[in-house]
């Protein structure tokens, strides 16, 4: 997929120079907020909200079985704040977070009608601006002279949130097709929020699903090699592609400025080939 370059692509560089500028203030001094995020999204919230107050880091991607260097066990234990999945999704993290004697906040207990079947909540911007709001109160308890600053974070936050809310409904709303075919689990928060069906399928039964439903495309959890996408586009004549659920973010991948916004764009530009939705824009009538 090739990268969007506006609507949600603008968006996604808009949070790229939120977060850099909290990266520039963090070797600026050592006064700031020391806080620390589970999974990256969350990273994100913590970055664009906490700005120039905070100095973010990220602890580990969200795979149960992953541990923490020493280095990160020790920011774990000493943040201000903690904000971590919960659920007991990352036990390793969870182990250190109930010694801790610094606030901690676990988004499945704070985020309404989500479960820790599906913790991939993020995938819904509404829920990203729950995420932002609990973030910003949070910052404010310990820091109440940055609550100006964390309130107009927040609002700047939630309003680029909005427009790839707005942005995401108006693309589906054009669409030819509804039925996503998918591998993955973790999408579920995305295809409820804009009213898509989610199919999943096995390995096993996805040639009976694609006789059944007629997908022009299928989502797989990683992208196959291009021998396999080669096959299954001959014996099943479907294309292969991913959706990226945002929870592991390479270095490389922070270095080329991937962010909330820019990964929803790329999320967006895929279901829309699938879909065939039209490309519209948020100036559009």
């Amino acid at each position: 997929m090739k990268p969007a370059l506006s609507n949600l692509g603008a968006i996604g560089l808009a949070l790229v120079v939120l977060l850099a500028g909290c990266s520039r203030s963090e070797m600026a001094g050592s006064a700031r907020l020391k806080v620390v995020a589970s999974t990256a999204p969350v990273f994100d919230a913590l970055g664009s909200v906490g700005g120039k107050r905070v100095h973010a880091s990220n602890l580990l991607s969200i795979d149960p079985y992953a541990l923490l260097t020493p280095a990160k066990e020790k920011a774990l234990r000493e943040a201000s704040l903690a904000v971590i999945i919960g659920g007991g999704i990352q036990p390793e993290v969870e182990r250190i977070a109930v010694e801790r004697t610094k606030p901690t906040v676990r988004i499945l207990d704070e985020v309404a009608n989500v479960s820790s079947a599906n913790p991939y909540v993020w995938l819904d911007p509404g829920n990203m601006m729950v995420i932002g709001s609990i973030v910003r109160t949070r910052l404010t308890e310990i820091d109440p002279a940055g609550e100006k600053t964390y309130r107009k974070n927040e609002a700047r936050m939630a309003r680029m949130l909005n427009d790839i809310e707005r942005l995401d409904e108006r693309t589906f709303a054009t669409c030819q097709r509804r039925e996503v075919v998918t591998t993955s689990s973790h999408f579920g928060y995305l295809m409820n929020r804009f009213d898509l069906a989610e199919v999943r399928a096995t390995d096993a039964t996805l040639p009976q699903v694609i006789d059944r439903v007629h997908p022009t495309t299928v989502f797989f959890a990683s992208l196959p090699r291009l021998a396999e996408a080669k096959r299954i586009r001959r014996d099943l004549g479907v294309r292969s592609a991913t959706l990226d659920d945002m929870a592991v973010r390479t270095d490389q991948a922070r270095r080329g400025g991937a962010s909330y916004g820019s990964l929803m764009a790329l999320n967006l530009d895929a279901l829309r080939e699938a879909l065939d939705c039209k490309k519209v824009h948020l100036g559009d009538k």
